[in-house]
């Protein structure tokens, strides 16, 4: 066994280590994947020194991913809301 010279408590503290760096990998690739949704079907608006998005273009069906994705960008904090008539902007 290569972890029996281990005590229990660092070998818990290792599983931790591993298991958060599993957690902060899947946050960033939801959030990636968030990101290039919302950019590529939602509508821009530019306007000076930044870039407005809104969901009005979208049909009901990409209405929900859309919410879901801009749920993942909220929980993240990369998200800026409460625009002109309920435009967001995506935080880098």
């Amino acid at each position: 066994m290569k972890y029996q010279h281990l005590s229990p408590s660092e070998r818990r503290r290792g599983l931790w280590r591993k298991c958060m760096s599993i957690v902060v990998r899947d946050r960033q690739a939801d959030a990636e994947h968030a990101e290039w949704w919302i950019k590529t079907y939602c509508r821009h608006w530019a306007t000076v020194g930044h870039d407005t998005q809104t969901m009005d273009n979208l049909n009901p069906a990409e209405r929900i991913i859309a919410r879901q994705h801009l749920g993942t960008l909220r929980r993240l904090g990369k998200l800026r809301e409460g625009g002109f008539r309920g435009n967001f902007e995506i935080l880098e």
